[in-house]
């Protein structure tokens, strides 16, 4: 088992809600690549500036940061399809596990190279997704 690892092995996240400051520490996992569904189509990546010198760099260096993942549902698609040009998305497939929310190039970059994990973390719902990217920023 190949597994496309990431350098960062933990998050800590700070926010404020309802309830008042809240403090979360994500982990990171390695999530067999057959369980992942993408938003954005491999064949919409290889189009992209950039990608051949990110996937170059991504086989000689490694992941600076995990995918961020959340479990895969209907919901959580549509919301993180609002954000995607629809030419480039992947089809709704709900026989995976986890839907990537960010990290689709880094998922495809595995992909092309047959690794069988790729280094993720799993939030909640894309809300907490986006508070972890930021922090990974």
């Amino acid at each position: 088992m190949t597994n496309l690892q990431s350098k960062i092995s933990e998050v800590k996240l700070t926010y404020v809600c309802e309830e008042g400051i809240q403090y979360k520490t994500y982990h990171c996992t390695n999530i067999p690549i057959e369980n992942i569904a993408d938003f954005v189509s491999l064949e919409s990546r290889l189009e992209q500036p950039g990608f051949y010198d990110l996937e170059q760099n991504v086989l000689k260096e490694g992941m600076r940061n995990p995918i961020l993942l959340v479990p895969n549902s209907v919901e959580e698609y549509n919301s993180g399809s609002l954000t995607v040009n629809t030419s480039y998305l992947s089809q709704y497939d709900p026989t995976k596990k986890y839907l990537c929310i960010f990290g689709n190039q880094r998922l495809a970059i595995a992909k092309r190279n047959n690794f069988s994990s790729i280094s993720s973390i799993i939030v909640e719902r894309s809300s907490f997704a986006i508070l972890v990217q930021s922090k990974l920023l």
